[in-house]
């Protein structure tokens, strides 16, 4: 039979010092990864003209940026401001909104609305520090999720959908929200044997 060595002393320290600080990266982390799911059935060419409807700011910042990106023309939030009020709109901020802002993209001239919506619950988890042990900070966690999808103004048909979330709470709340809306933007973009590993293999 063989016996593994005994570690003593420096080295010993270290190793435990190591797995402590493991033990803190997991905690704080949760190894949470990202999950998506998407399809299209049509893509939108150059220079078509989009409104971008939602109620999370970085969310509708990102998605605006990506698609101008792709070569889009974002209709401006000024114009549907504008619109809402020529035409007395008013809004519950509730889903019973969509028929109104899908009146509002067809007064604008827009060909798609892509609405995006994010999703969370916040909760508390505590880390722990030391091999045996030990409360060391309690933090806020959030379990999030991003989902988007773009609508035909004159058809109503949803042209491509993509979705995205973290597979357990993290910590990352405004960053958190940007990665899963550009994950969940590349999802619905990508043909579903081209994606591989969160990310769209073209």
């Amino acid at each position: 039979m063989e016996y593994l060595p005994m570690i003593r002393g420096k080295e010993a320290i270290g190793i435990l010092q190591l797995a402590a600080a493991a033990c803190v990266i997991t905690a704080l982390s949760g190894c949470a990864e990202i999950e998506a799911d998407g399809f299209y059935t049509a893509l939108p060419p150059p220079r078509t003209r989009v409104v971008v409807w939602g109620e999370h700011p970085v969310a509708v910042n990102v998605t605006m940026v990506w698609l101008q990106e792709k070569g889009l023309a974002i209709v401006e939030r000024a114009r549907l401001d504008q619109v809402l009020k020529e035409q007395a709109i008013q809004l519950t901020r509730t889903r019973d909104d969509q028929a109104q802002i899908l009146r509002v993209g067809n007064l604008t001239g827009a060909d798609l609305i892509v609405f995006i919506e994010a999703t969370g619950s916040s909760s508390s988890k505590a880390s722990y520090i030391g091999a045996y042990g030990g409360i060391g900070s309690v933090k806020t966690v959030y379990q999030l999720g991003v989902s988007v999808r773009a609508v035909n103004l004159q058809t109503s048909e949803v042209l491509w959908a993509g979705n995205a979330h973290y597979s357990e709470p993290t910590e990352a709340l405004e960053s958190g929200i940007s990665d899963l809306t550009r994950l969940a933007l590349e999802r619905a973009w990508c043909a579903k044997d081209a994606w591989h590993l969160n990310s769209c293999k073209r």
